[in-house]
């Protein structure tokens, strides 16, 4: 659009280059005739009858052509719109030429119908008529089409020209860019240290970025991998002991304690661990991965039941979607009572859904439950247990395939939770 409006600016520009072009060559011709048409009339008007034809010729120049006739001359073209301004203009050069009887045209060469000249004549009293034609074309609309043409022809080549470049010279600019929204979504992205100086500049001040932002990484894993280790040592000491706990409800209560401290350290790891090894994605049988978590719910006593395809078939980060699909099962028996799971491919993407039977959630905190250690138990049946890091997992490992976790309330009652994946290949089967 932009090349658009300047190659617009170019054509405007040489149309008011040509009219005022052409305004110049009528007053300055206007001018000359006024001046050679005083000079003969005064010189002719004076000289005897036998030598009016030789002066006359002698009058002619380049600009400008005289002859002598003793009749009117036919002129054709005395209704042309030039032909009222070239007399105004001739009248206001030489005030005198007003009293004498003149006429004007605009004659159109027959061979080429866009090639005009003015020609006139003007009646000395009781004499000839001093016939004029002008030598040079007279400057009309054809020659301004010409050359805005000419004009915008030139101003295509040069902004075709110009465009190559800006996209020969924005090309790395664009390849930095989409590399740059590659950083966080995959592995380590390495920009090439090439191109112009303030390319490279950038391109290392990218690749350390990236470089310090792995060691911050690797010093957090690290840690929590200490902490991991601390935590658990003491809670199996603990679980040791409890079998020594004579009172049978007591040791019951307090394994369940154990238990739960136990899932909330391995939530905690998990989401803080998420996105920390970037594998390769591998082409998985989602239906059986599906009805595994299935029965696994269901040999935990929880009410589950898989309704999708025998077979669907995609490329998946394998460990995470797993880990999001166990958390959406588990939510869904845990607070819904029961997980009904679908999977089916629609468009681009691929749906995997988790429906249960439980109060649902307040739409106004629908978005927020996705947070990390985000807590919506009064909703959902007022169990306190865990850090409330199920659905962020979920919506993290979405994220990591390029997807969405996608949360409803259901007509007939309950939470609909909703994996959105791009297709990568899905192939489904009944």
């Amino acid at each position: 659009m932009l090349l658009g409006a300047i190659l617009v600016q170019f054509l405007a520009a040489a149309y008011l280059l040509g009219i005022g072009e052409r305004h110049l060559q009528q007053a300055d011709l206007a001018r000359r005739i006024a001046e050679q048409l005083v000079v003969a009339e005064r010189v002719i008007g004076a000289a005897p009858p036998a030598d009016r034809a030789r002066l006359v010729s002698d009058l002619s120049t380049a600009h400008l052509y005289f002859s002598l006739e003793e009749e009117k001359p036919p002129l054709s073209g005395t209704s042309h719109p030039m032909v009222t301004d070239v007399r105004a203009e001739i009248i206001r050069w030489e005030p005198a030429l007003a009293a004498y009887e003149m006429q004007f045209a605009v004659r159109t060469a027959r061979q080429v119908g866009f090639v005009r000249n003015l020609e006139g004549a003007l009646h000395l009293p009781g004499g000839p008529w001093i016939y004029f034609r002008t030598q040079q074309p007279l400057l009309g609309w054809a020659v301004i089409v010409s050359t805005m043409i000419w004009v915008g022809l030139t101003a295509a080549a040069v902004l075709l020209f110009a465009a190559v470049m800006v996209q020969t010279l924005g090309a790395p600019l664009r390849k930095l860019a989409s590399h740059a929204d590659q950083i966080g979504t995959g592995p380590p992205v390495h920009f090439a240290e090439n191109g112009p100086k303030e390319l490279r500049r950038v391109a290392l001040a990218l690749n350390e970025m990236q470089a310090r932002i792995a060691a911050l990484i690797d010093e957090r894993t690290t840690a929590l991998a200490a902490v991991g280790h601390d935590l658990r040592t003491p809670l199996a000491r603990l679980r040791l002991r409890l079998s020594a706990v004579a009172d049978t409800n007591a040791r019951a209560a307090a394994e369940r304690d154990v238990r739960e401290m136990e899932d909330m350290l391995s939530a905690l790891l998990e989401f803080l661990n998420g996105g920390e090894e970037w594998g390769e994605r591998v082409k998985t049988d989602l239906a059986s991965l599906l009805q595994v978590i299935v029965e696994e719910a269901q040999d935990l006593g929880g009410n589950a039941e898989y309704l999708g395809p025998a077979k669907l078939v995609a490329n998946v980060y394998f460990d995470d979607l797993r880990r999001a699909l166990v958390n959406l099962v588990d939510n869904a028996v845990k607070y819904g009572g029961a997980a009904h799971v679908d999977a089916w491919v629609e468009d681009r993407f691929l749906i995997i859904r988790v429906d249960d039977y439980g109060p649902g959630i307040d739409s106004e905190i629908l978005g927020a439950v996705k947070q990390p250690f985000y807590r919506a138990d009064q909703a959902r049946g007022g169990d306190t247990h865990g850090f409330g890091l199920g659905l962020s997992i979920a919506e993290q490992v979405a994220r990591r395939h390029d997807g969405e976790l996608v949360l409803a309330n259901r007509p007939e009652g309950g939470l609909s939770a909703s994996l959105k994946l791009p297709r990568s290949g899905s192939q489904p089967s009944a």
